[in-house]
């Protein structure tokens, strides 16, 4: 998804093409590097995913799924 640096990668993947142990930490961890559709609000309502739950709620904006998710693993 987003390497540190493509010279990194290719060190590490050449190490591995000639059989040397190596670690392949190519990729950071910080999340905040992840912007774009994640919780994206504004689709129209045909586009939108089904989210099936006991809860009787109509609407359920997508940033709300993992409350939803939470409560009913905590039943």
């Amino acid at each position: 998804m987003f390497m540190t640096s493509k010279a990194r990668a290719a060190y590490k993947l050449a190490r591995k093409l000639a059989g040397f142990r190596y670690v392949m930490d190519v990729i950071p961890l910080d999340a905040t590097l992840v912007k774009g559709s994640h919780g994206r609000a504004n689709v129209a309502d045909e586009y939108k995913a089904i989210l099936i739950t006991d809860e009787v709620e109509t609407n359920v904006q997508p940033t709300d799924v993992f409350d939803i998710i939470w409560k009913s693993l905590q039943k």
